[in-house]
């Protein structure tokens, strides 16, 4: 993948990716592992999707987006609840002191069972001196733990960004077009009538013959 992980902790860390850790619906999602001493007090892993490179394709202008989502599911029950700070860096990272990292947003999550997280990236808009919400190409998201020594696998997975959709208006024209039609033809059709008439005229003349024998 066109990405760059890793993890680091107050005692051992380690983030591999696996489909065992595949979040909401996908083929694998990061799995992190965390053993963290009693004065450890944090373990936090990163993931940089523009590969530390100012020509990726995958830098994000929180400007055109309204919400930030993500899994996160906790496997070991004994660490619930855990809390995490999430914060956004510039496509190099966070730089010294968080120079170029965002002001950092707590999270809590409980039981083992996936939980999605959606926060509005208003949320990220301030920061280090060099924190510029244009140019977003990596996520921190660490663990703070208590007192005691605490041991963890998390899953991790489902990245994204989402905007609000555009609105088609559609606006209706109504376009008269008038069309001149007589409402009346005159058709002549003229029409040739024979009409036939037998006359029966009798020429039958009787004649009397009359004969006249001398004896």
């Amino acid at each position: 993948a066109n990405e760059s992980t890793s993890a680091s902790a107050g005692g051992t860390a380690t983030l591999t990716e696996s489909a065992a850790a595949a979040q909401n619906g996908e083929t694998a999602g990061l799995n992190f592992t965390a053993s963290v001493t009693a004065s450890g007090w944090y373990a936090q892993f990163l993931l940089n999707w523009a590969n530390y490179s100012s020509a990726s394709a995958y830098i994000v202008n929180l400007n055109n987006y309204t919400t930030l989502s993500f899994f996160l599911q906790n496997t070991t029950a004994a660490a619930s609840p855990m809390t995490f700070t999430v914060k956004l860096a510039d496509w190099g990272g966070g730089g010294s002191s968080g120079v170029t990292a965002s002001n950092p947003v707590t999270i809590v999550l409980t039981g083992t069972t996936s939980q999605q997280f959606t926060l509005p990236v208003s949320s990220f808009s301030t920061g280090g001196a060099s924190y510029s919400v244009t140019n977003v190409g990596e996520i921190d998201i660490q663990w703070l733990t208590s007192a005691a020594a605490q041991n963890a696998t998390v899953y991790f997975g489902a990245l994204a960004f989402y905007g609000t959709c555009p609105t088609n208006t559609f606006t209706p024209t109504n376009t008269l077009t008038y069309t001149n039609t007589p409402a009346f033809t005159s058709t002549f059709t003229p029409t040739k009538t024979f009409t036939v008439t037998n006359t029966s005229t009798s020429t039958f003349t009787p004649t009397s013959t009359y004969t006249f024998t001398n004896t």
